[in-house]
């Protein structure tokens, strides 16, 4: 149940080639104000298992770190 395998966790720009992302799941403003990295454990009780095609994406994405 870590950001990394998430359905919301969205690495994204510079940050998400280094590791990080953001929760759509937060709502605005947080959301863009807050970045996790994919080993974090999910803090607001919506991790919702990403499906396997995103998480290969995210494995396929060029320099992010998961």
């Amino acid at each position: 149940m870590n950001c990394g395998t998430c359905k919301h966790w969205s690495p994204e720009g510079e940050l998400g080639r280094m590791g990080f992302g953001i929760c759509k799941a937060r709502q605005e403003p947080h959301r863009s104000a807050i970045t996790t990295s994919a080993q974090a454990m999910c803090r607001i009780g919506k991790f919702a298992k990403a499906d396997r095609q995103q998480l290969q994406q995210r494995e396929h994405a060029q320099g992010t770190l998961l």
